[in-house]
């Protein structure tokens, strides 16, 4: 049996209700986007894709040591804008990227990178949290509209879990398999 699983970091309780609120404010502007729920909204610090029974033995332990050697990030929200940057078909809540996100996306590949295929590149990291989906480019409407939100908001999470995603037709669904505290907390 396999999973499919990615290892992200949760967003406080304030930050989760505030992209409700802006998302909700974005609705009328992108008719055909696929919006993410609110209990789905997270950091993504690696995908893993689908993972093995044998394979899931070997992450855990991984995981265990990598988070424990990195400090807590900060992070702090830039804006909200189209992504990816090469062929943007969602809208993103993007982060400055920093040292410390950087550290983390880094151990947790290089803990990883015996044990599953990455797909992801591994050169630059762009922190984000994805707000919603498009079949293609987000509307200019919709993009005009989330360049005018003005969203800066920081925290530093203490934790970073490891997420099961099952797939279905109302989206996917989220399971929290383990968490994993930063180093020195």
């Amino acid at each position: 049996m396999t999973r499919r699983l990615f290892i992200a970091i949760p967003l406080p309780a304030l930050i989760v209700t505030d992209l409700g609120q802006i998302c909700a404010e974005l609705k009328n502007d992108c008719p055909s986007a696929r919006w993410t729920r609110p209990e789905n909204l997270h950091l993504t610090v690696l995908f893993l894709g689908d993972v093995n029974g044998s394979q899931y033995e070997r992450i855990v332990p991984r995981l265990v040591d990598a988070v424990d050697h990195i400090e807590a990030p900060a992070l702090k929200t830039v804006g909200i804008g189209p992504g990816p940057p090469r062929r943007p078909t969602m809208l993103w809540l993007n982060f400055r990227p920093s040292v410390g996100f950087s550290a983390l996306v880094g151990a947790v590949r290089a803990a990883m990178q015996d044990i599953v295929t990455l797909k992801s590149p591994a050169t630059t990291v762009m922190p984000h949290v994805t707000l919603t989906r498009f079949c293609a480019e987000p509307p200019i409407s919709c993009q005009k509209q989330a360049k005018r939100i003005e969203y800066r908001q920081g925290f530093e999470s203490e934790r970073c879990i490891l997420f099961e995603s099952q797939l279905s037709s109302a989206g996917p669904n989220y399971t929290e398999l383990q968490s994993f505290r930063f180093g020195g907390q």
